[in-house]
């Protein structure tokens, strides 16, 4: 089976990746209220004080080894005040470019059938106008959709900034000499995700982690079943096949993206999603993180 099928055979519909431009994509999860409202319920049972003990414990180890953290807060105390759309199909991970917008909603139709009335939320995981360029849009014409975004980033949305990233090397200079030109228009986040926050309430089984190293306050959406790590521009992949991990041409700081990398293979995911170039599976991506693991000395 070609990489292309491992992909899609894992995913199974669960996600849809959608191409906004060349390789730039942008995500979709499918609610699954039945599921989420089962486990709700399921959640509210006391557990014991050997169950949370063992549970901070954990927490606490990976929080202190990294920059990723787990859910700790009911989803029903921290969202009382959004109102959820309980009918929606999807979330949506990223928007694309300012300019896209009408696109944007073509490409709802096209591929699922639906417009953003059917989505339960919208998640921006860094202040770049690749990925937040058309919030402004959505807030303007579709006000009930919450928007989540980086607690570290929020006053950069707020104010139409992009967060600091460096670029590595001269197509990167050039890219964001050209980029530099599109602009994130202002708009208000209804929500602030700092990591940890489950998305059970919005119908999906995934969780927010804070994962630092392409901006300071990026986050990456992490599904339960393990199905995929949506890492955005922790890395990309190949412009022209599937199954080649690597390097983002924009980053903060390398170390923290190689444990990040790390992190999300060690906890078993199956798939990577990245915004630029085709997704990849465990087999490609452990040959390359050995290889910068050791050239880094972090093994």
């Amino acid at each position: 089976m070609k990489e292309k099928q491992r992909v899609e055979a894992i995913l199974d519909g669960e996600v849809t990746i959608i191409d906004m431009s060349p390789k730039t994509n942008i995500f979709l999860i499918k609610c699954n209220w039945e599921e989420c409202n089962s486990s709700s319920i399921q959640n509210q049972q006391p557990t014991s004080s050997t169950d949370n003990n063992n549970r901070d414990a954990h927490e606490i180890e990976i929080s202190h080894e990294s920059t990723h953290s787990t859910p700790q807060e009911s989803s029903s105390s921290k969202y009382s005040h959004i109102k959820i759309n309980k009918k929606a199909k999807y979330i949506l991970i990223d928007t694309g470019t300012n300019g896209q917008e009408e696109k944007l909603i073509k490409v709802l139709d096209k591929e699922l059938g639906i417009t953003p009335n059917d989505l339960s939320l919208i998640v921006i995981t860094h202040a770049h106008m690749d990925h937040a360029g058309t919030c402004w849009y959505l807030k303007k014409h579709f006000p009930h959709v919450p928007i989540a975004v980086p607690d570290l980033e929020y006053e950069m949305l707020r104010r139409g900034e992009p967060a600091p990233s460096t670029p590595t090397n001269l197509v990167a200079k050039i890219l964001y000499i050209r980029g530099s030109r599109k602009k994130i228009l202002p708009f208000e986040p209804d929500l602030r995700f700092k990591g940890g926050e489950h998305l059970e309430e919005f119908g999906v089984k995934a969780s927010i982690v804070h994962m630092k190293g392409h901006t300071e306050g990026n986050i990456a959406v992490m599904l339960d079943n393990k199905k995929a790590a949506i890492m955005n521009d922790v890395m990309k992949g190949g412009f022209f096949s599937y199954g080649k991990p690597g390097y983002h041409l924009f980053y903060d700081d390398k170390m923290q993206i190689l444990k990040n990398i790390k992190w999300a293979f060690d906890e078993g995911f199956q798939t990577f999603l990245v915004t630029h170039g085709y997704a990849f599976t465990r087999e490609p991506l452990i040959t390359w993180l050995e290889k910068e693991l050791k050239q880094n000395k972090l093994m």
